[in-house]
């Protein structure tokens, strides 16, 4: 079985989503837990550890996926590391029985 329907709905991926290209520049937490392929799944984890400037001088770019119906599924954007968002600010986490987290940060906070 491919590697994306295996993750369907059981990983969640914490990435920041970087916006430079607008009036607005913006900087917010987003995360991904719905990959329409295998090769999706592997874009969203690459640009989940995209460290700026060692890995790269601009945000890690994902294609926009949309499901077999049509419907989307991920927006695609621009990317970096998930950086430092702690759990307060955003509820990233499912906090229930089920829920096992493995934290992989190259410059993310460790109490998050």
């Amino acid at each position: 079985q491919a590697a994306h329907k295996r993750a369907n709905g059981r990983l969640r991926v914490l990435l920041t989503r970087i916006q430079l290209w607008t009036l607005k520049p913006a900087v917010r937490p987003e995360t991904v837990s719905a990959f329409g392929s295998t090769q999706h799944l592997k874009q969203v984890l690459r640009a989940s550890c995209h460290i700026p400037f060692l890995a790269g001088p601009l945000p890690y770019h994902v294609p926009r996926q949309d499901a077999p119906d049509g419907s989307m599924l991920h927006a695609g954007g621009d990317f970096i590391d998930g950086l430092y968002w702690p759990s307060v600010l955003f509820m990233w986490r499912q906090f229930d029985r089920a829920d096992t987290l493995v934290r992989v940060s190259g410059i993310g906070n460790p109490l998050a």
